[in-house]
Formats: C-alpha cells, structure tokens, sequence
C-alpha cells in the first residue's frame, strides 16, 4: 500500500461561519465545513474505490 500526505482546500460558505449555538468558534466552524464535503471523500474511499480511507491529522480550531 502506498501513503502520502495530501492537503485538501475548498471554499468557506458563509453557512459555516454562522454562530448557531452560543459559543460557537472556529472548530465548530471547521466541523461544519467539513461536513459539507465529507460525503465527497466517503465517494471515493473505501473497498473497491480508488482509495483505502481517510485521515484527518489537523483541523483549525483544534490546535492547543
């Protein structure tokens, strides 16, 4: 199996930004984010697609 690290980058919508719970910041944003184009990485991984998986190794609002 072959592994290398890729960076992905797409597009803030302004529905991302948007504070809907009290407290809200930027990894509640990045989550919602990614949950738009999540269902877009599931499309191409898994058994008998053109990847094995996915890894998330860093995501803004995570860092400490």
């Amino acid at each position: 199996m072959w592994r290398m690290t890729i960076e992905l980058t797409w597009d803030e919508l302004p529905d991302d930004l948007k504070e809907k719970f009290a407290g809200d910041g930027p990894k509640d944003f990045a989550s919602r984010a990614l949950g738009r184009v999540r269902p877009a990485l599931e499309e191409i991984t898994g058994e008998g697609k053109p990847f094995a998986s996915y890894y998330i190794t860093k995501m803004p609002g995570a860092e400490r």
